[in-house]
């Protein structure tokens, strides 16, 4: 019997480690996945689901859970470009196609932004000014682009510029384009950020630009965040993924923003 309880304990946890290195990949995922890719009752997973909010390790959204949101900003950027990466890479791409020759364009940081740029590097004629260090490393030194990275205070962590410094330089210049990478996005709170030393920056990225595009997955969309960035006012575009919520991209489009699928 003590043999059985063992196996039973070690299965459990077993699936647990699973779930969260599928929610780590994905952002979010249904119950009725769960079930399916375990072979076991919905009944179990919920279970198990709900055990593991109450241990801080997920959020339970309708019908599934989602990674939890400081979570997932806890995680190395190296990580969070894993997490949903198919899916930042198709709105990457899509992202990418707005941009034309000869256009300048601010980049901010984030890991769908650093898709963008891994999109935009054999592109010719571009100014890019960005606050991101790996943003700045992966256009750098590409012909037919030039580079500005603002100064300022740097985040270690995250690896982006931010402070008066920043805000000073920014608006000196005005841009073409702004690709935003979102930490929240939806109608009632606007674009917002877990990132309180960014933020500042990132507002004046929006007032700075002719036309805003904001880049985010489905595990973004519907979200609100700490600090918000922008009322969705400046917001001319959004990119997002096939898994996004039809009711939220409804109520952007009533908004007048062009809401695109990747």
């Amino acid at each position: 019997m003590a043999n059985e309880t063992n196996r039973l304990e070690w299965e459990v946890d077993e699936r647990r480690i699973r779930i969260m290195e599928i929610l780590k990949q994905r952002g979010k995922i249904r119950v009725s996945e769960l079930a399916g890719v375990f072979s076991i009752s919905e009944a179990t997973i919920r279970n198990d689901l709900n055990e593991m909010e109450k241990q801080r390790l997920l959020e339970r959204i309708h019908g599934g859970a989602a990674l939890l949101e400081r979570g997932y900003h806890a995680l190395p950027l190296t990580e969070r470009m894993k997490t949903n990466e198919e899916s930042k890479r198709r709105i990457a791409k899509v992202a990418a196609g707005f941009v034309q020759e000869g256009d300048s364009i601010l980049i901010s940081s984030g890991s769908t932004s650093l898709h963008v740029a891994m999109e935009l590097r054999e592109r010719r004629k571009l100014l890019v000014l960005t606050n991101s260090i790996p943003v700045a490393s992966v256009l750098s030194g590409r012909t037919g682009i030039r580079v500005l990275l603002l100064g300022g205070f740097l985040h270690a962590d995250e690896q982006f510029t931010y402070g008066d410094d920043a805000v000073r330089q920014l608006m000196r210049y005005r841009f073409d384009k702004l690709v935003y990478s979102g930490d929240g996005l939806c109608v009632s709170g606007g674009v917002t950020t877990w990132q309180l030393d960014e933020a500042e920056v990132s507002r004046h990225m929006f007032t700075n630009c002719q036309q805003c595009i904001v880049v985010a997955d489905h595990t973004k969309i519907g979200r609100t965040c700490l600090a918000q960035v922008d009322d969705l006012g400046q917001v001319d575009r959004i990119i997002t993924d096939t898994e996004v919520d039809e009711q939220e991209v409804r109520l952007f489009s009533e908004r007048g923003i062009d809401v695109h699928q990747a």
